[in-house]
């Protein structure tokens, strides 16, 4: 991987992917570029935390959304900074992420796992290579599949501004998703700013509300929880303890979550 290069202002023109054979007939349409999520009430953005300390963080499986699931194979985890010749932080419009962030290798896969049908799924992919591959599924059918080099031109590499695209993929005309896979031949995929929804969202800036954040847990339990009460401060700890309870609760639940809060670029 490359270190060099000027932040990347241009979107890359709008593309799109007709399917029908298996899955949903429809549309797929993606853009990318150094940018933002769409301003949609309807979209879901995943807080991943910030841990204490650089390196793996996660490797087990996730949780989100009351029932949705994130699950590694192989080497494929949450990492935190970047770990040489495993893999880099994304980089974001501020410099590189400092938050927690996905990274498939080529012996694991990272998979996204959706109770409910999606029809919209954007992120920030870091450090974009050729042989990074994201693959969208309903059930077991391949609806769509993309390589680093469909996303950029500049499917090099690169650790810098120049290297890292906010990617927004939208489904239409009845197509849907309910499953993500992320993998890769050589080190690595990294990815964050992961968002969802179960709508089309148009892929303009716009004005409107911005992404509901929605947190992540080690605990299926947490995500199934009554109303959510605020992250605790984390301090040095890998993961917290969360805590639900009220004068109106006769039990408490325990639950660890990924840290604070990761904002959108």
């Amino acid at each position: 991987m490359t270190t060099t290069g000027s932040l990347s202002a241009g979107a890359i023109a709008l593309a799109a992917f007709a399917f029908a054979s298996g899955a949903k007939a429809g549309t797929v349409a993606f853009s990318a570029s150094l940018s933002a999520l769409p301003s949609n009430a309807s979209v879901e953005l995943l807080d991943l935390g910030r841990a204490s300390s650089p390196g793996l963080v996660a490797s087990n499986t996730l949780y989100f959304g009351g029932g949705n699931t994130i699950d590694f194979s192989g080497t494929a985890g949450l990492y935190n900074s970047t770990k040489s010749g495993v893999a880099a932080a994304p980089y974001t419009a501020t410099g590189p992420q400092l938050t927690n962030y996905f990274a498939a290798e080529p012996s694991g896969a990272v998979t996204f796992n959706y109770v409910q049908d999606q029809q919209y799924f954007g992120l920030n992919w870091g450090s974009v290579d050729s042989y990074n591959s994201l693959s969208f599924y309903e059930g077991s059918t391949l609806v769509a599949s993309y390589t680093g080099s469909q996303i950029t031109s500049n499917a090099h590499g690169s650790q810098s501004a120049d290297g890292s695209d906010i990617v927004n993929f939208n489904f239409s005309g009845g197509a849907t998703y309910n499953k993500v896979v992320m993998t890769t031949t050589t080190p690595a995929f990294e990815f964050d700013t992961v968002a969802f929804s179960t709508q089309s969202v148009p892929l303009t800036g716009g004005t409107g509300p911005g992404p509901t954040v929605v947190k992540v847990y080690t605990d299926a339990a947490e995500t199934h929880a009554l109303a959510e009460a605020p992250l605790p401060a984390l301090g040095s700890s890998l993961f917290g303890t969360l805590a639900l309870a009220g004068a109106a609760l006769a039990f408490s639940r325990r639950s660890r979550a990924l840290g604070g809060f990761a904002a959108p670029i």
